[in-house]
C-alpha cells in the first residue's frame, strides 16, 4: 500500500489533472477541433517535461538511488522528443534514436535492479541479442540496411524486451503493473510511428495512424513516471 500524506495526494492529483488537460488540448488541436496560436508540439513537449518533474518528486519522496533511474530515462526521452518534434533536419533523427535507446537501456537497468536475479537477467539478455540479430539480418536481407532503420530496430527490440522482462516486477509489487502498461502503450505508439514512416500497406488511413502516435505516447510516459512514487525499499544493486 502507498503511504500517502495529504500533500502527496495533492501533488499526484495535480499532476494527473494537468496531464489530462494537456492531453485533451493537443488531441483537439491535432484534430482541428479547436485552434490556438501555439503549435500542439509545445504542449506535447510540456507534457513530457511535467512527467520528468513528477518523477523527481518520486525520487524526493523515496530517497533511494534506484529512484533516479526513471527521471534519467525521461531526460533522454526529452532529448529524443526535441529531435522528433522540433527538428526539421531529418539527418538528425538518428540522434533522437540514440537517446531513445539510452532511455530503454536505463529502464533495463531499473528492472534488473528491482529483480536482482541472475537467471532472469541472462535470459532477457539472450532474448535481446537474439531479437536484435534476427531484426538486423531480416532488414538487411530486405534491403533496409541504412543507419536510421538499424537504430530503429535496435530501439524497438530494447523496448519489447523491457516489456517482456517487466512482467517479473509484479512479483515484487502489484502496482508495477502501471510500469508494464506504460511500456505497452509505448509499444503501441511506436508501431504507429513505424507504420507512418513506412506507409507500404494499402487501405490504411495514415492520418489516423499519425494521430494514434499521439494518443498512446503521453499516457505511456505518465504511467512510467507514476512508477517512481511506489518504487522504494530498494537500493541500487544490479544482481
Amino acid at each position: 500500500m502507498l503511504n500517502f500524506k495529504k500533500a502527496d495526494t495533492f501533488i499526484v492529483s495535480t499532476f494527473l489533472l494537468l496531464e489530462v488537460a494537456i492531453y485533451i488540448l493537443f488531441l483537439l488541436l491535432d484534430r482541428n477541433v479547436i485552434s490556438f496560436e501555439i503549435d500542439s508540439s509545445y504542449f506535447k513537449y510540456a507534457g513530457i517535461i511535467l512527467c520528468l518533474i513528477f518523477s523527481l518528486f518520486g525520487f524526493y519522496k523515496n530517497k533511494k538511488v534506484i529512484n533516479i533511474l526513471i527521471p534519467l530515462a525521461l531526460v533522454f526521452t526529452l532529448i529524443s522528443d526535441y529531435f522528433l518534434l522540433f527538428n526539421t533536419d531529418s539527418s538528425l533523427f538518428t540522434y533522437g534514436l540514440y537517446t531513445f535507446i539510452c532511455a530503454q537501456l536505463i529502464y533495463f537497468v531499473f528492472i534488473v535492479c528491482k529483480r536482482r536475479s541472475i537467471k532472469e537477467f541472462i535470459l532477457n539478455l539472450i532474448l535481446r541479442i537474439t531479437l536484435s540479430l534476427v531484426a538486423l539480418v531480416s532488414a538487411n536481407s530486405l534491403g533496409f540496411n541504412d543507419l536510421l532503420t538499424n537504430l530503429a530496430l535496435l530501439y524497438f527490440v530494447e523496448l519489447v524486451s523491457n516489456f517482456i522482462y517487466s512482467f517479473w516486477l509484479i512479483k515484487d509489487n502489484k502496482l508495477m503493473f502501471i510500469f508494464i502498461m506504460g511500456l505497452l502503450l509505448f509499444i503501441a505508439c511506436d508501431i504507429n510511428v513505424a507504420l507512418n514512416n513506412v506507409q507500404i500497406f494499402e487501405g490504411i488511413d495514415y492520418h489516423i495512424v499519425n494521430y494514434l502516435m499521439r494518443v498512446f505516447y503521453l499516457p505511456s510516459q505518465v504511467m512510467l513516471s507514476l512508477t517512481n512514487i511506489f518504487v522504494k525499499n530498494s537500493n541500487l544493486v544490479l544482481i
